[in-house]
């Protein structure tokens, strides 16, 4: 539960989410427990759910958790497509995007595990977050009328 609601805390100084990440990092060589990978993602998504960007962890850092990640069994980690999706997604923003040569590797790991196709898209191309996606963060959708504003 510490794990979900430190990853749901997106007004961390980028300094401390970046220790966060690490210290969960760790414990993925030691840790199966698939909640870990979901946590890093949040941590180090390159959209926010409410926060501003100017949260995010780096771009480096986001690279180094995915090169992580990729050296990983996903077959036993459910939460490793999203976790890659979130942690390399497209925003057009150079401050906050990883490296092409990233992406590509994302993509090619999404595809070869049959990732919904668009994590895929997202990964390749700017896609505004769907509403279902923020709600997922959440854990519910908003009462009817209301809606998140950017």
């Amino acid at each position: 539960d510490i794990v979900d609601l430190a990853a749901a805390l997106e007004r961390i100084s980028p300094g401390r989410r970046s220790e966060l990440g690490g210290y969960l990092l760790e414990r993925t060589w030691t840790n199966r427990d698939p909640r870990v990978w979901a946590a890093i993602g949040r941590i180090g998504a390159r959209v926010p759910a409410y926060a501003s960007v100017h949260y995010m962890v780096n771009p480096s850092t986001a690279e180094r958790w995915i090169d992580h990640l990729l050296r990983d069994k996903w077959h036993d980690l459910p939460t490793a497509p999203r976790a890659a999706m979130e942690l390399a997604r497209m925003t057009g923003d150079r401050a906050r995007d990883v490296s092409e040569r990233v992406r590509k590797e994302v993509i090619k790991r999404l595809e070869t595990v049959g990732a919904r196709p668009e994590w895929v898209q997202a990964v390749r191309e700017v896609v505004n977050v769907e509403e279902s996606d923020r709600a997922a963060f959440y854990g519910e959708g908003l009462p009817v009328g209301l809606a998140l504003i950017s």
